[in-house]
């Protein structure tokens, strides 16, 4: 045989092999496609709906405890549309401005959007991305923009705080007015939730909801200083000679112990100029801001934090917590050496 009846023997013999290889080949990517791959897809799909399933079922088991947790929360809302909640946004904000005190005041409402499922910023299994998009409940904004003295502001901020129906405080601002700056432009922005598919209870009465007595305790020390007001310009003091000393005066008449039962312990705050400790005078009403050093009767305010305080009369310390008066103070230890408080 020769050298070309050998290479057409070979060919003869390799193209069945060939054939075969390529029919498997075209088998096994048949079946990969059309079998394998729709398979394990479809069962990828199963375990997610099975997860899906026993979340849901989770979330039913506790759904009678959400039902009277919306009608709650519907109970504080203004209506289920937009058109009522709007009418009864802008009355409530306009009465809560006047009964604060101020005047020119102006109701603007913002704009309106639908909050979407929370589920949707999460990797919860067998959700439809439309469920997702629904929206539950809806934001209204609502601006008020007015003009007053500096109580009314911090009334109006109390009031704004105090009502069911206002959901959130967005932001506000305070502008002084004037050179002596006794009236202040005042912006608040506020938000109110409804929800379509629950209305509020039929016989609900939409009022703005009047502040707890004695509320103004809290920002009469703020109101009183007046923040905003400019210091008054530096005077140069001429230096003149010191009058010769007057004789000694004679010796005092024996006084009664300070009314320690009339001062109280009725604030205690932190802010830029350090720890500050405001007493109330129960007698008249009038307050005092003590920082430590500063003195009452002759108690002198050593430290303060939390909700008491620590006066030194006649070199003691003496504790009082909020609330109490400098009669019921109680005696404690001065700080150690190394910084720690005694018990």
């Amino acid at each position: 045989m020769g050298v070309q009846g050998l290479a057409t023997r070979l060919r003869s013999l390799a193209l069945p092999g060939v054939g075969a290889a390529v029919a498997l080949g075209l088998g096994y990517w048949g079946y990969g496609k059309f079998y394998r791959d729709p398979m394990k897809a479809a069962e990828t799909r199963r375990t997610e709906m099975v997860r899906s399933e026993r979340y849901v079922e989770e979330q039913l088991g506790d759904l009678g405890g959400v039902r009277p947790r919306l009608r709650e929360i519907a109970a504080t809302t203004l209506g289920a549309t937009e058109e009522r909640v709007a009418h009864h946004f802008r009355s409530l904000l306009y009465d809560m401005a006047t009964s604060a005190g101020l005047y020119d005041v102006t109701v603007s409402e913002g704009r309106t959007a639908g909050v979407a499922n929370p589920a949707g910023q999460t990797r919860l299994q067998g959700f439809q991305r439309s469920e997702l998009r629904v929206s539950h409940f809806a934001v209204m904004t609502g601006e008020v923009r007015a003009t007053g003295s500096l109580e009314s502001v911090a009334r109006v901020l109390a009031l704004a705080r105090r009502q069911p129906w206002v959901h959130r405080v967005v932001s506000f601002g305070v502008t002084p007015l004037g050179d002596d700056r006794q009236h202040f432009d005042v912006r608040v922005s506020l938000a109110t939730i409804f929800l379509p598919d629950v209305p509020p209870p039929a016989d609900a009465a939409f009022a703005v909801t009047p502040l707890e007595r004695g509320s103004e305790l809290a920002w009469q020390p703020i109101v009183a200083r007046n923040v905003f007001r400019l210091p008054p310009p530096v005077q140069v003091a001429v230096t003149q000679a010191a009058p010769p000393p007057p004789p000694p005066p004679p010796p005092p008449p024996e006084t009664p112990p300070p009314p320690y039962h009339q001062w109280k312990v009725a604030g205690v705050m932190e802010g830029t100029a350090g720890i500050e400790v405001v007493m109330l005078d129960t007698s008249s009403g009038r307050s005092q801001i003590l920082s430590p050093g500063g003195l009452i009767l002759d108690a002198r305010l050593e430290r303060a934090g939390g909700e008491e305080a620590v006066f030194v009369i006649n070199e003691q310390s003496f504790l009082v917590r909020l609330g109490q008066t400098l009669a019921q103070r109680r005696r404690v230890e001065p700080p150690r050496a190394d910084g720690g408080d005694a018990e």
